[in-house]
């Protein structure tokens, strides 16, 4: 692996939680880091990287943010206009000749036809979504010689349900077995991309070591709490749950895609798991690891807990 760590690597969404994480990583791995964010106030919590306030609307904030830069990371945010921003993102990638590593959506195919018909299906199934996989494969096809990322479910989404959780009960919709990963494999994963020149261009799975299904959460969650956490398909609770945690439209990207995970199986393909070992050098984190860290962390003293993540980022 080549590690570039004179030149800099933008990370676009730092604020949130796939984008603070993979800064973190970056950092930690002696990258210099720059990171585009809408405010300074926001981003009191990106450290050890080069601040560059504006947005991508901003044709001047995107010349000061990519101006040195050899490879971009982005995160596509959750706003109305959010294919008009990465079209805008996208090109300015192009025309500077800035590799771009993207966070795209878990559809993959080898064959363009079948990867259409794909995001036609799941479009139909995640309406809100549809924007998402339309950038996902502009990405793919772009000039940026792109590898698009491309993360299941996240394990960080229960943070969203932590009230529900504490109350005895797992309120995410996972009536069918579903692949679900970690926030920080999907970090380490954009990290070895970033600062690896010879990373070849394309989709690649990010995926986690099984599928779950809410029964199947509900136990690890006893198991680490040392009580009972049933499965509970509750409407109300977890609309109130997404409510405390987003605004505006994620809250609806998180409806729409858990009602098409009520509705759908996501298998886990030993193909992915293996390219995700090979990426990461390691096995992906099993999902009861990842609950018994979130438990200690919420038990310690003055423990701050990073918000869910609920993103195009593969919900």
């Amino acid at each position: 692996m080549t590690k570039q760590s004179n030149e800099i690597i933008l990370v676009v969404g730092a604020t949130g939680t796939v984008g603070g994480a993979t800064v973190r990583e970056l950092v930690a791995r002696g990258a210099r880091v720059r990171a585009l964010v809408r405010s300074r106030e926001r981003a009191t919590e990106v450290t050890g990287a080069e601040i560059v306030e504006g947005n991508t609307a901003d044709p001047a904030a995107l010349d000061r943010a990519l101006t040195g830069v050899h490879t971009a990371f982005y995160v596509s945010p959750h706003e109305q206009n959010e294919e008009d921003l990465a079209a805008r993102f996208i090109a300015a990638c192009e025309e500077r000749g800035v590799r771009l590593v993207f966070v795209g959506v878990h559809v993959d195919a080898p064959a363009r036809p079948l990867r259409a018909l794909l995001r036609l299906y799941f479009g139909h199934l995640m309406p809100s979504y549809a924007p998402k996989l339309r950038i996902s494969e502009r990405a793919r096809q772009s000039r940026t010689n792109a590898v698009v990322l491309m993360p299941t479910n996240f394990f960080d989404n229960d943070d969203i349900f932590r009230q529900e959780l504490s109350e005895g009960l797992f309120v995410q919709p996972f009536d069918r077995p579903f692949n679900r990963v970690a926030v920080q494999d999907l970090a380490e994963a954009a990290a070895r991309v970033c600062l690896d020149r010879s990373f070849p261009k394309g989709a690649v799975p990010v995926v986690g070591p099984a599928s779950l299904d809410g029964p199947a959460c509900a136990r690890v969650w006893s198991a680490a709490l040392g009580r009972p956490v049933d499965y509970r398909v509750d409407d109300a609770a977890f609309r109130s749950a997404v409510l405390r945690s987003a605004r505006g439209k994620k809250v609806n990207d998180l409806m729409s895609s858990y009602a098409a995970i009520r509705r759908i199986t996501l298998p886990t393909s030993p193909r992915d798991v293996a390219r995700t070992t090979a990426l990461l050098g390691r096995p992906p984190t099993p999902y009861a690891d990842y609950v018994q860290a979130r438990v200690q962390a919420w038990r310690a003293p003055r423990s701050r807990v990073a918000p869910g993540q609920s993103g195009h980022d593969g919900e």
